[in-house]
């Protein structure tokens, strides 16, 4: 006959046991496992998003990352301790020293995720008067991009599939509230097929321009992550947004424009045909060619800040993981407590069966 009181007994030394577990596995193994920690690092200096600004995502990074923030200061080799860089949203142009420390941390076999806008327009005069003029965006990185097979182009996409802007428009002699539709507002859907994306849903983008493909490095493979809903079209760049016009004037093309695109590979070096630009502090020669490396490149800066749906954090983070993994890794970093916890989990289990079975009387031999 069971013994109530005995099982009762094993599952609640179990249950302590495996709470004991987790308890050693959120605090001392990850000290032991401190240098398979994902070190972020966020680039400032161009206007870029601040702490306050994607907070979101800063405090989702600190469960499993160190994640700095600071500006370039020319010295190559200053990002090698870095998995990840991430450069969100910049306004202003880099410098040729600022390129050549970044092309040379890619030269090093690191990872880039850039969400950069493709235009400039002023939010604060579309709200108020529902148009404002809008122009391309030049950071003097067309030609980085463009060696690593890369390239925006200049016109943004409006789509059917966007949400809805508060605005104030003229009526009459007055101004008046509205919500109009906000065709450059629009909802993306992720490629299949991919880790980064498998099961993210529609992830929101704001003023994004197409980005597409330059046939030039061969040793690169370039994957489409994010892509418009084909129920728009680009528009050329100057331009004028004009919501009360944009929301009757469309012409959907079918195009499902790439707005996310990876790419990993042997990156070739933008300087490897010109000198190292003043004020750079090196030691070295400038490496020509990478060792395996990836970039992540979005058309919207706007997809970190805060506020954005769940699936753009989700999309991001997952972004970062895959970017940190390196060649070398049999098992991503980030699995390493999940599949511990999970051991512990199953050899518990399999503790209690056992000693299930052996308290168990031994058969009479009658039926």
């Amino acid at each position: 006959m069971k013994n109530p009181f005995e099982e009762s007994n094993i599952i609640s030394k179990t249950i302590l046991f495996i709470s004991l577990s987790f308890t050693l596995l959120l605090n001392v193994i990850p000290s032991y496992a401190q240098k398979d920690t994902i070190s972020v690092a966020f680039i400032q200096g161009h206007h870029e998003w601040n702490e306050e600004s994607v907070s979101e995502i800063l405090d989702s990074l600190s469960f499993y990352c160190r994640v700095d923030m600071g500006m370039l200061s020319g010295a190559v080799g200053e990002l090698d301790g870095y998995d990840v860089i991430v450069i969100a949203s910049p306004q202003t142009s880099f410098s040729e020293a600022e390129k050549y420390e970044l092309d040379q941390y890619l030269m090093r076999g690191g990872s880039m995720l850039w969400l950069l806008d493709g235009c400039r327009l002023s939010q604060t005069e579309l709200f108020l008067k529902g148009e404002t003029p809008v122009i391309s965006l030049d950071l003097n990185l067309n030609d980085l991009f463009f060696t690593y097979g890369l390239r925006m182009a200049p016109t943004i996409v409006k789509d059917k599939q966007c949400d809805s802007i508060h605005v104030t428009i003229e009526s009459g002699d007055s101004m008046v509230p509205s919500t109009l539709l906000c065709p450059y507002s629009i909802h993306l859907l992720p490629s299949a097929h991919h880790s980064i994306t498998d099961g993210v849903g529609e992830v929101k983008g704001d003023y994004l321009s197409p980005i597409e493909r330059v046939e030039k490095a061969e040793d690169l493979t370039i994957t489409t992550l994010l892509h418009s809903s084909g129920k728009g079209e680009a528009v050329s760049l100057p331009g004028m947004i004009d919501l009360s016009a944009d929301n009757t004037s469309f012409t959907p093309d079918g195009i499902h424009y790439p707005v996310a695109v990876l790419a990993e590979g042997i990156f070739p070096s933008l300087f490897r045909n010109r000198m190292v630009p003043e004020g750079v502090q090196t030691t070295t020669g400038t490496l020509l060619k990478s060792t395996p490396a990836k970039i992540i490149l979005i058309s919207a800066g706007s997809m970190i800040k805060d506020g954005n749906p769940e699936d753009n954090i989700r999309f991001l983070l997952r972004s970062i993981r895959y970017l940190a993994r390196k060649e070398s890794d049999t098992v991503p970093r980030l699995l390493y407590p999940s599949l511990i916890a999970g051991v512990v989990l199953v050899g518990m289990i399999g503790i209690l069966i056992r000693r299930r079975k052996r308290s168990k009387p031994l058969a009479s031999g009658k039926e």
